[in-house]
C-alpha cells in the first residue's frame, strides 16, 4: 500500500483556509500539527478574511418561539432564503428577552440588562461580560444605555462601546449629566473609561451600522436646539464623530419620521420612515452617502410604499441590496434596491422575527471563553462536562469568565 505523499505546509494552509468551520473543528483531531495550525490566531484571521471576501455569508434571523418566547437564530441562504441551520440560544435571559447587538465576523452579541454575551454559535464558544468601569448603582439608575459592537482593523481587536446616560432622558438633564463611556477590548479582556463628551443622544439601544472601522447610531443633540445626526465611534482611535443628515430633512421636521443607519454596498445609508399616528410606517426612503463623511454626497436611491398592506418597521439591509421590512401581520418582505422590485418571504411565519443581519461562519473566539455543548443546558470547560446548568454553577462561570 502506497503511503500518503508529503505535503508542504504552504499547501496544507491553502487547503485548510478554504474549508468550512465545522470541518476544521473535526480536523483538529487529525494530528497535533493540524491542531496547532487551525487554532493559531493568524490562521483564524486569514480563514475569516478569505471567506468574507469570497462569499456573501448567510442571513441571520433573531426569532422568538411561540408561546415559550425562547430565543433562536435561523440561518438562511442569502439568495434563496432556504434555511441552512438553526441555533438555539442555550442560555436564558434574566429580563423578558435579549437585545440583539449585531453580528460581526461570526460573533453574535446579545445584551441582557447589565450582562453582555459574546457568542460564536458555530463552534459553541461563549464569553460572558458582567464587569464595568462604573458602579452597579450607575448602571441600574442609567436612564438609557447604548451599545456598539465592531472590529478595529488597525488594532486587530473586537471592541464594545457602552454609553450610559444618567438622570431623566430630557434635553436639560442630558446637558447637566454628561454621558459615561467605557470600551471593552477582547484582546485585553478589560473595560476602560473613555473621557470624552459625546454631545449626542443615540435613539437606539444598539448601533445600527458598522462601517470603516466605526459603529454608527442615529442620534439627537444633547443640549440646545435638537438636531439629528449620525453619531460614529471609531474603534481604532476611540473617538466620536458626527455626520449630518441629507438637506431634505430640514423640510420634513413638521412630519413624524423615524430614522436608522445601515450599510449598502460598502457605503453608509440612512433609512427614513414616515410614521403614522398609530406608530406604523407609511413609507420608507433609503439614502446612500456617495463619499463617506461628505453631507452633500447623500443620494436618494429607493423609496417604498406598499399600498396593499401596512409596514410595521424596517429590519435591515442585507446582501448589499436587499431591504428587509416587516409587515403588521409579521410577514417579511425583501425589497431589491437595484431592481426596485419586492417579494414576500415565506419563512417561519409561526414565530416572531425580532431582527435580521448578515452572518459569516468563523473560528473567532476559539481560544477565548468557555465552550457550550449543542446538548441543551450543558456547559463544558476544558473537555469536562459540568452537568445540568444549575444556577449556582452558572453564576460561578459568569464570574470566572467575565
Amino acid at each position: 500500500m502506497s503511503s500518503i505523499p508529503y505535503l508542504p505546509i504552504e499547501v496544507i494552509l491553502h487547503i485548510l483556509v478554504r474549508l468550512p468551520v465545522k470541518d476544521l473543528i473535526r480536523y483538529t483531531s487529525v494530528c497535533k500539527q493540524w491542531r496547532c495550525i487551525i487554532t493559531n490566531p493568524q490562521f483564524i484571521s486569514t480563514h475569516l478574511d478569505y471567506h468574507v471576501h469570497t462569499s456573501d455569508g448567510y442571513l441571520l434571523q433573531l426569532k422568538l418561539r411561540k408561546p415559550s418566547g425562547q430565543t433562536f437564530f435561523p440561518v438562511l441562504n442569502h439568495k434563496t432564503y432556504v434555511e441552512h441551520s438553526v441555533f438555539d440560544v442555550p442560555f436564558s435571559s434574566e429580563e423578558r428577552s435579549f437585545r440583539f447587538g449585531g453580528s460581526i465576523n461570526g460573533l453574535i452579541i446579545l445584551v441582557d440588562g447589565g450582562t453582555i454575551y459574546l457568542w460564536n454559535p458555530v463552534i459553541w464558544k461563549l464569553k460572558i461580560l458582567r464587569g464595568s468601569c462604573f458602579s452597579n448603582r450607575s448602571r441600574v439608575h442609567a436612564a438609557h444605555i447604548t451599545i456598539g459592537f465592531g472590529f478595529g482593523e488597525k488594532t486587530d481587536d473586537f471592541k464594545i462601546v457602552r454609553i450610559l446616560y444618567c438622570g431623566c432622558p430630557s434635553v436639560q438633564s442630558r446637558k447637566k449629566e454628561p454621558a459615561k463611556i467605557e470600551v471593552y477590548s477582547l484582546a485585553r479582556n478589560t473595560w476602560r473609561k473613555i473621557r470624552t463628551n459625546v454631545g449626542y443622544y443615540p435613539t437606539e439601544k444598539c448601533s445600527d451600522a458598522f462601517l470603516n472601522g466605526a459603529v454608527h447610531w442615529v442620534a439627537s443633540e444633547a443640549g440646545g436646539i435638537i438636531r439629528s445626526v449620525i453619531l460614529s465611534f471609531d474603534l481604532d482611535s476611540e473617538k466620536f464623530g458626527e455626520i449630518g443628515f441629507p438637506k431634505y430633512y430640514d423640510d420634513l421636521k413638521k412630519e413624524s419620521h423615524g430614522f436608522s443607519a445601515n450599510v449598502v454596498k460598502g457605503s453608509l445609508a440612512l433609512i427614513a420612515c414616515w410614521i403614522t399616528e398609530a406608530q406604523l410606517v407609511k413609507g420608507c426612503y433609503v439614502w446612500v452617502m456617495g463619499e463617506y463623511g461628505v453631507v452633500n454626497s447623500w443620494n436618494l436611491i429607493y423609496s417604498i410604499c406598499l399600498e396593499e398592506t401596512t409596514i410595521l418597521r424596517p429590519l435591515a439591509i442585507v446582501n448589499n441590496y436587499d431591504f428587509v421590512i416587516q409587515l403588521v401581520d409579521g410577514e417579511l418582505v425583501s425589497c431589491d434596491l437595484e431592481k426596485s422590485v419586492h417579494k414576500y418571504l415565506d419563512i417561519c411565519k409561526d414565530n416572531v422575527t425580532r431582527d435580521v443581519d448578515t452572518f459569516y461562519e468563523s473560528l473567532v473566539l476559539y481560544n477565548e471563553g468557555f465552550r457550550l455543548t449543542p446538548r441543551k443546558h450543558l456547559l463544558v470547560e476544558g473537555g469536562f462536562h459540568l452537568g445540568k446548568r444549575k444556577r449556582s454553577v452558572y453564576l460561578l462561570l459568569q464570574k470566572k469568565w467575565r
